[in-house]
C-alpha cells in the first residue's frame, strides 16, 4: 500500500487547493447520495419507472439485441474517429448525433449503470455556461446556432464516457484507433513532405528565406491546415505512448517495439507540421511524462528494484535533450520556426495574434461576466466593433481567451477547475495503491489533455471537431480511470 506523502499533506492543508482536493476525492457513491434528493433525479426515476422499466423487462432476455446495439455503438464511434480525418464539420457532427441516438436506443432497451464523477460534473457545468451565455447574448440567433454546434462535443463526450464506463476495454480500443489514425496521417504527411506538396501560402511567413522555410505537412484533415494536423496528432501520439507503456506491463512486451516505431513516426510528423504550438506541446508533454515515469520508477513498489529501467529513464531524458539540441543546431528550418515563437512583432504571425488579442481583451472587458455567446459567427459580429483595421479574425487565437469572451468568466473558471480536478485526481491516483497499469493510463491521459491545452494557448484549432472530440475522449477516459484509482486511495 502506498502511504500518503508529505506533498499530498501540504495540498490537503492548502487554503486554495484543499477545497479542490476534497472535490477530487469525492467518489461516485458520495455524489450519488448528494444528488439523490434532487428534483431532477426524482424526475428521472419516475420516468424510468413509467417508461423505461416496462421496456427493459420486455426485452431483457433478447441478448442478441443488446449485444448488437453495443457493437453498433462501438462501430459508430469508431466511424466518428475515422471521419475526423477527412470529413466536413457537418458530416462529423451528424455522425456524433447518430452515435448518440444509438446510445439512447441502448438506454431504452437496457439499463446502463452511470457512475457519475466530479470530472463529469465539471464538464457538464462547462457546457452549461455556454447555454447561459447564449441566453444572455445580444446576438441570440447566431449564438443559438453556435451553441448547437458546441453541444455536439458534449454529446461526443457522453458517447465516449458511457461506453468506457460500461466496458473498460473500450478505452484501449479507442486509443488503438487513435494510434492507427495518427500513423495514417503521418504517412500521408511524409508523402507531402517528400513531394513538396504545399499548403496555402498563408501558412508560411513571407519574410523568411525560402531555403529556411519548412515544408509544412497538413495530412487529409479538412480544412487543409498544418496547425489542425498538429492538434490532431497530439492525442494520437498520447494514445501511442500509453499503449506502449501498458504493453510493458503485460506478457505482450514485444508490442512495445512496433508501437515505439509508430510513435517516432507520429512525433516526426508533428515536428514537420511546423506548428509552434505543437512544439510547445511536445516539450510540455515530454517533461510531464518524464516526471511521472520518474516518480513511478522511484516510488512504485513493483519498480523500485528495476535499476535497468531507471538507467533507461535517464538515458531517454539525455537522448531527448540531445535530439532537441541537434534539431535546433543543425536543422535550420526547424530552428527558425521554433525561435520565431520568441520573435514577437518581428514575426508576421505573432504580430497578427498580438493585434487580435488586444481587440479580444477589449471585448472581454465589456462582456467579462456572461460573454458574448458561443460560435464563430457571433464572435465575428462582435469582433468587428473592436478590431484593429486590417486584422480580421474568426476567433481569439487562444482557447482561454475564446472561452472567456464567448462563455464569460464562469465558463473559463469551469474549464480551469476541470483541468485542476483532473490533475489532482491523477496525483491522488499516483499516490494510491492502484495497479501500475491504471497509473500509467492516468498519467498518459492527463499528459494528452495537458498537451492539447498547451497547444490551444496560441490557437483555436481546439474548437475543430477533429481536435475537440479527441480531447473529450481523453477527458472521458480520465474520468473513468481516476474513479478506479480513487478506490485504492488511502488519503
Amino acid at each position: 500500500m502506498s502511504k500518503p506523502s508529505s506533498s499530498m499533506s501540504v495540498l490537503k492543508t492548502s487554503v486554495l487547493l484543499s477545497p479542490l482536493l476534497n472535490g477530487a476525492l469525492t467518489s461516485h457513491a458520495q455524489l450519488q447520495s448528494l444528488f439523490e434528493t434532487s428534483c431532477l433525479v426524482h424526475g428521472i426515476q419516475k420516468l424510468q419507472q413509467c417508461i423505461f422499466n416496462p421496456i427493459h423487462r420486455a426485452v431483457e432476455n433478447i441478448t442478441w439485441l443488446h449485444h448488437g446495439l453495443f457493437v453498433l455503438h462501438v462501430l459508430s464511434l469508431m466511424g466518428v474517429l475515422l471521419l475526423t480525418t477527412f470529413a466536413s464539420t457537418n458530416m462529423i457532427a451528424a455522425s456524433v448525433v447518430g452515435a448518440f441516438l444509438i446510445l439512447l436506443l441502448r438506454l431504452l432497451t437496457k439499463p446502463i449503470r452511470i457512475q457519475l464523477t466530479m470530472v463529469d460534473v465539471l464538464v457538464s457545468v462547462f457546457f452549461l455556461t455556454a447555454i447561459l451565455a447564449t441566453a444572455f447574448s445580444s446576438y441570440l440567433h447566431t449564438s443559438v446556432i453556435g451553441l448547437a454546434k458546441f453541444m455536439v462535443f458534449y454529446l461526443g463526450f457522453w458517447n465516449f464516457r458511457l461506453l468506457i464506463g460500461e466496458n473498460r476495454s473500450a478505452l484501449l480500443w479507442f486509443l488503438g484507433a487513435l494510434m492507427i489514425l495518427g500513423l495514417g496521417e503521418s504517412l500521408v504527411g511524409f508523402y507531402q513532405h517528400i513531394h513538396h506538396v504545399q499548403p496555402l501560402a498563408t501558412w508560411q511567413d513571407p519574410s523568411v528565406n525560402p531555403e529556411d522555410q519548412l515544408t509544412r505537412i497538413f495530412g487529409t484533415l479538412q480544412p487543409s491546415n498544418p496547425n489542425l494536423l498538429a492538434g490532431f496528432l497530439i492525442p494520437c501520439l498520447t494514445a501511442g505512448i500509453g499503449l506502449k507503456l501498458l504493453s510493458l506491463t503485460t506478457t505482450k512486451k514485444w508490442l512495445a517495439l512496433p508501437v515505439s516505431g509508430i510513435n517516432l513516426l507520429m512525433l516526426a510528423a508533428l515536428v514537420m507540421t511546423g506548428s509552434r504550438g505543437g512544439y510547445l506541446a511536445i516539450l510540455v508533454m515530454a517533461v510531464t511524462m518524464f516526471l511521472m515515469l520518474g516518480h513511478l520508477l522511484w516510488h512504485e513498489p513493483a519498480l523500485k528494484t528495476h535499476h535497468k529501467l531507471k538507467a533507461a529513464w535517464v538515458l531517454a531524458g539525455i537522448s531527448a535533450c540531445a535530439a532537441v539540441v541537434f534539431a535546433l543546431a543543425f536543422l535550420s528550418p526547424i530552428r527558425n520556426r521554433f525561435l520565431s515563437i520568441f520573435a514577437m512583432r518581428e514575426d508576421s504571425s505573432n504580430s497578427y495574434r498580438l493585434n487580435v488579442w488586444a481587440s479580444v481583451w477589449k471585448m472581454i472587458k465589456d462582456n467579462w461576466w456572461m460573454g458574448i455567446g458561443p460560435g464563430n459567427n457571433t464572435f465575428k459580429l462582435v469582433y468587428g466593433l473592436y478590431m484593429v483595421p486590417g486584422y480580421n479574425a474568426l476567433s481569439a487565437y487562444s482557447i482561454f481567451l475564446e472561452m472567456w469572451v464567448e462563455q464569460g468568466i464562469l465558463g473559463l473558471l469551469a474549464f480551469l477547475c476541470m483541468l485542476v480536478m483532473g490533475f489532482l485526481r491523477t496525483l491522488v491516483g499516483f499516490y494510491s495503491a492502484a495497479p501500475l497499469a491504471n497509473k500509467l493510463l492516468l498519467g498518459t491521459l492527463f499528459t494528452g489533455i495537458l498537451g492539447s491545452v498547451v497547444y490551444g494557448l496560441f490557437d483555436t484549432i481546439w474548437y475543430r471537431p477533429s481536435v475537440n472530440l479527441l480531447f473529450w475522449l481523453l477527458v472521458a477516459g480520465l474520468s473513468v480511470s481516476s474513479e478506479e484509482a480513487l478506490s485504492f486511495a488511502t488519503l
